[in-house]
């Protein structure tokens, strides 16, 4: 089967995990348990008071925040409220730290979008069990929503992101290659069987994919990402240009056996367009871009 592909080439045109930021005006306080919990192998800095904290935290990312509640100033309930306007628990979860032990402070806290409320004198190992459940539900919120719930793979979110990551550790002179792949005629599929067949071909084309990576052996092995309703998104890294045509290639034949959805055999092919840097300064979404407009051209030469 011979599939019809474009190129586009592109010239030049890890946060550290369990990094820690503890917010307290009192210096004892502060670098006490900052100390502690560098023991216990997180990356920490400290603000000496909300201001400072905002700053740093507009300036960094940081995996959780432990915030005394009364502070001069900003309080830590202030700061707590600025930091949910553009922050969602998940994204960057608050404990709450207080002396005050008393059902309206910790019911404040919480309201303002407090993760946790521990009360002072801290014990640290119930704070380090409590900052490790914070940790991982943020995590796992965060998976859940860069991931294609049909599929398992990464949604458009998550293939930018790793894309950024990869472009800024690209050494330059090496090519790296955005392969996008669209199924044609999918709503078309969706209208004539329903979207349960859909989802099967989906499934199933994903499948295929897998298999066809794994068989190319190409390292390090290329990232599929699904990227829109019936588009999918491959990263290949230190890949020539003829690399990545010949595994676009591979992708469109291995297609051409028909699918079983509801007790028919359907044929689906699709078009692929592919982009190509060789620079570290290339922005992510504009190699995407490229890809899909390698893509549109390809498709303008017909289905398949």
């Amino acid at each position: 089967m011979r599939g019809k592909l474009m190129t586009l080439r592109r010239a030049a045109v890890t946060p550290d995990p369990r990094k820690l930021l503890v917010v307290d005006d009192n210096p004892e306080n502060r670098d006490s348990l900052s100390l502690r919990l560098a023991r216990c192998g997180y990356q920490v800095e400290i603000a000496e008071n909300g201001t400072q904290a905002l700053a740093k935290i507009n300036q960094a990312h940081y995996d959780l925040v432990l915030l005394d509640q009364m502070m001069p100033g900003m309080s830590g309930l202030d700061l707590l409220r600025l930091l949910r306007a553009t922050y969602s628990p998940s994204q960057l979860p608050v404990i709450m730290m207080s002396a005050l032990d008393d059902s309206e402070a910790i019911v404040d806290a919480f309201s303002q979008g407090a993760n946790d409320y521990v009360v002072k004198p801290l014990d640290m190992p119930v704070m380090d069990a409590r900052i490790q459940t914070q940790l991982s539900r943020s995590h796992d919120d965060r998976q859940n929503r860069l991931l294609d719930s049909l599929t398992g793979l990464g949604n458009r979110t998550m293939f930018l992101s790793h894309l950024e990551e990869t472009l800024a550790r690209h050494r330059p002179g090496k090519s790296l290659a955005v392969l996008l792949l669209d199924l044609d005629g999918f709503q078309l599929l969706n209208d004539d069987l329903g979207y349960q067949a859909g989802d099967q071909a989906l499934i199933e084309a994903v499948a295929r994919f897998r298999q066809a990576i794994t068989e190319s052996a190409i390292h390090p092995p290329p990232v599929l990402a699904r990227v829109g309703a019936d588009e999918f998104a491959l990263l290949i890294e230190a890949a020539p240009a003829e690399q990545a045509e010949a595994l676009a290639k591979t992708l469109l034949s291995c297609l051409s056996r028909p699918f079983r959805l509801e007790n028919s055999r359907v044929s689906i092919s699709a078009c692929a367009g592919i982009a190509l840097s060789t620079s570290p300064q290339a922005i992510a979404a504009e190699l995407l871009r490229d890809a899909r407009v390698a893509m549109f051209q390809a498709r303008q030469e017909g289905r398949n």
